[in-house]
């Protein structure tokens, strides 16, 4: 691939992949309940068709390798006019409601700084600026309002962190965040201010401020990288590069050093080059990331070249290394001392298999857990079934190997990077392919991927809260001098099962591990084998988002209305809650909620399901859904529970209980499995989802003619 394949490519898949983000919250606001946000989601979708198309065009018009300078450079402006059209439009996004901030970003930064991050307990709003920063609340009150300066606040600071509204729902955006958590950590201990003070003593104002900016940017950025590691570094890029085609090429801190009020941030270059350096002292898996700093430099010399011309673009490369190798360095040098020294979490990938974690990625499958390899697994069951004689112990043995464990925050997201860069560079490398729908069909990649990335990182988080209490009873039953119920040690006879019957307990396991992909049975967390599987079931937990019925406007649902009107009555009747990993909520009596496994499944063609609820909470009066208990052969997805309160008193669940169970059934000669259906409403769907009934058939378009409807009879 061309420099110019690669920068042009990058560029304009990363607007891309950004502006579908920004129509996927319009859509999430919806036209809202007098329909005053139609015509602004309109509009605003229309212009970013417009851009779109037209860079798309530009960029399929050219042959990159060949073409010349004068044309790359018109290339580069139609990119930059995309660019500042898409900052523009997201700038009035102040007209729309903010969406609230899901709890799985919060999870994730607690996950990751621990302590230090509750200390703080920062909020975390939206912002349509383009851009994301840390501030103190209070400080910025009091500073816009001398009025306040006379109030005590109820605390010291106040740390809010800000993140552009499109990436509300994407984990690839969240390491941003990582970054300016690392302000308020700096601010905290003094770091940048220590260090500027110290190295720049007695000197002038400009130069002194100058210091400070550039010692706060830097030492956010090795923050980040020692809790996020490498996902903080891709994050950073994969932001810039949607605003790399507006930005000035040369680095010009003179208006701070004459003592202007605007920051002066260091180069994107030299951040991403001290960050890799930083992470290349603690971890040698940095293949990856080498490589996308590698491109990112090239990025800014191929820019500069077309822009500047080769003779100024090396004059003004070899000014900035000049600064690189004098003033940044001697930064680095002080704040990695201190960095170090901080008492934050280091990031760890050590056992993570990051190549497995992309091939799931790629299969699109989501990477919350893993445990032993399919083969070892395998292998074992092999070995069991082959035994003459069985015991409890040897099948206890082959269960508790089916144990997977939790996933790191740092992998998931790594992981996700790594997965989301090879679809974009593949993308890239043929810019002849590029067309709208080629571009639409990478934006629903890159989408499933976030989709993917958020699941994983609460279905981890709620593994983790479990392995927790699960360890904390076992030291209570062992101070307890409770002992666990002897098993009796029979031995067990050989499998005589029908192969049309119920999978028993073995061929479940079986089924999880099969060596041929198309009879493989995917299930994934298993938290607990040893509870969860039964002689011929699988139990399921619940996940972490559900959707409550809630009393409305409307008199009735009208099935017999068109599709937008459907929609909106839907959105009238359901309200979505974000319970997060460590929430919970209620279900009342008589309440009817829509809810989703904690596990993802894909099923294979020759195995259908049965979700059913578990005798002892059907005791108790709950039942886990309404009618749609079956599963078809090649369904993938989270499975749904249609929960209703059939008792007397409200019940209060947490993500993660295990709620229900599922039975699965062979089944043959199936010729077009749930994925392979035409009509099929819930392929790959992930957590809860509302119904899709306006999507049949039978449901009238908007606008269609209904005085025809009686013609056709």
């Amino acid at each position: 691939m061309t420099t110019a394949q690669h920068v042009l490519g990058r560029i304009l898949f990363e607007l891309l992949n950004r502006s579908r983000r920004l129509r996927n919250y319009l859509k999430e606001i919806g036209p809202g309940e007098s329909n005053e946000f139609a015509q602004l989601s309109r509009t605003i979708s229309s212009a970013l068709d417009q851009f779109e198309a037209t860079a798309i065009a530009a960029v399929k018009q050219t042959r990159l390798d060949t073409i010349d300078a004068a044309d790359q450079k018109l290339l580069l402006g139609a990119l930059e006019v995309f660019s500042r059209a898409f900052s523009t439009i997201h700038e009035y996004l102040t007209y729309f409601p903010p969406l609230p901030i899901r709890p799985e970003t919060i999870q994730a930064l607690t996950s990751t700084f621990g302590g230090e991050f509750r200390r703080h307990e920062p909020s975390v709003l939206l912002t349509s600026a383009f851009n994301a920063f840390e501030f103190d609340f209070v400080r910025h009150l009091t500073s816009s309002l001398a009025a306040l300066q006379v109030l005590t606040a109820p605390t010291e600071r106040n740390i809010v962190l800000q993140l552009p509204t499109v990436d509300v729902a994407s984990p690839t955006a969240w390491p941003l965040l990582a970054h300016e958590v690392g302000h308020a950590i700096d601010f905290d201990h003094g770091i940048s201010t220590k260090i500027a003070a110290r190295l720049a003593p007695g000197t002038k104002r400009g130069v002194r401020l100058l210091m400070q900016d550039l010692c706060e940017e830097i030492t956010a950025d090795l923050i980040a990288a020692r809790t996020v590691g490498p996902a903080a570094t891709f994050a950073l890029l994969s932001f810039v590069y949607c605003l790399l085609p507006q930005e000035a090429i040369e680095w010009d801190p003179s208006s701070r050093l004459n003592g202007s009020a605007e920051r002066v941030y260091p180069a994107t270059r030299w951040r991403a080059r001290v960050a890799y350096n930083y992470l290349s002292t603690k971890t040698s898996q940095l293949t990856a990331l080498e490589k996308e700093v590698s491109e990112f430099e090239d990025a800014w010399t191929f820019r500069a070249n077309v822009i500047l011309g080769q003779q100024r673009a090396q004059t003004a490369a070899d000014n900035e290394q000049r600064v690189f190798d004098g003033l940044i360095t001697t930064l680095v040098r002080e704040i990695t001392k201190e960095v170090d020294a901080l008492p934050v979490r280091d990031f760890s990938t050590v056992d993570e298999d990051l190549d497995r974690h992309v091939r799931r990625l790629h299969y699109n499958l989501p990477v919350g857990a893993q445990g032993q390899a399919r083969h070892t697994l395998l292998k074992a069951v092999d070995l069991y079934r082959n035994l003459q004689q069985r015991t409890r112990a040897d099948i206890d043995a082959v269960i508790r190997r089916f144990e997977e464990k939790p996933t790191g925050i740092a992998a998931i997201l790594l992981s996700g990077f790594l997965h989301r860069g090879k679809l974009i560079a593949d993308m890239s490398a043929q810019p002849g392919a590029i067309t709208p729908a080629s571009a639409k069909s990478l934006c629903d990649s890159l989408d499933r991927c976030d989709a993917l990335l958020r699941t994983s990182i609460e279905t981890s988080e709620v593994h983790r809260r479990l392995l927790d209490r699960r360890r904390a009873n076992e030291v209570a039953l062992r101070a307890a001098g409770v002992a666990e119920a002897a098993r009796p040690n029979i031995v067990m006879g050989a499998n005589k099962a029908d192969p049309a019957s119920l999978l028993s307990d073995i061929q479940i396991l079986a089924r999880l591990v099969d060596a041929d992909d198309g009879n493989l049975l995917f299930v994934s967390p298993v938290i607990n084998p040893v509870t969860q599987l039964g002689p011929s079931s699988l139990d399921v937990r619940l996940g972490t988002d559900v959707f409550v019925t809630t009393i409305s406007t409307l008199s009735h649902l009208d099935l017999e209305a068109d599709r937008d009107e459907l929609e909106r009555q839907k959105r009238l009747y359901f309200r979505r809650h974000r319970v997060g990993s460590d929430g919970v909520f209620v279900l009342h009596p008589g309440q009817f909620v829509l809810a989703s496994t904690l596990e993802y499944f894909r099923f294979p063609r020759d195995i259908a399901g049965r979700l059913e609820g578990r005798s002892s909470l059907g005791r108790l009066g709950l039942q886990v859904h309404a009618t749609a208990g079956f599963v078809d052969p090649g369904f993938e997805g989270n499975l749904t529970f249609e929960l209703i309160n059939s008792g007397n008193l409200p019940m209060r669940i947490a993500p993660g209980f295990r709620l229900g169970q599922i039975c699965f059934f062979p089944v043959s000669e199936v010729q077009l499995s749930y994925g392979e259906k035409p009509d099929a409403k819930y392929p790959g769907s992930i957590s809860a989802e509302l119904s899709r009934v306006e999507t049949d058939r039978e449901i009238l378009y908007p606008g269609a003619d209904k005085h025809l409807l009686g013609e056709t009879r």
